[in-house]
């Protein structure tokens, strides 16, 4: 005999699916958001200065102890 106190499958396949749903709503939500404050990080962060070997004709400097020799 079945438990009348215990939800049908129906209703157990239900909460399923509803909480399946509340999981992938905060992450969707948590992903917005951190889009966002990226967006916002981007906005007020200044420009990085070009790298000396980005531009074209210029070699880069050789800091102390760094010789062609050794890969530096």
């Amino acid at each position: 005999m079945p438990n009348p106190s215990s939800p049908s499958p129906r209703r157990k396949a239900r909460a399923g699916i509803v909480v399946v749903a509340i999981l992938l709503l905060v992450a969707v939500v948590i992903f917005v958001g951190l889009n966002f404050q990226h967006a916002r990080e981007l906005e007020e962060s200044p420009p990085a200065p070009p790298s000396p070997t980005s531009v074209p004709g210029i070699a880069p400097e050789l800091t102390p102890g760094d010789t062609p020799e050794n890969g530096g």
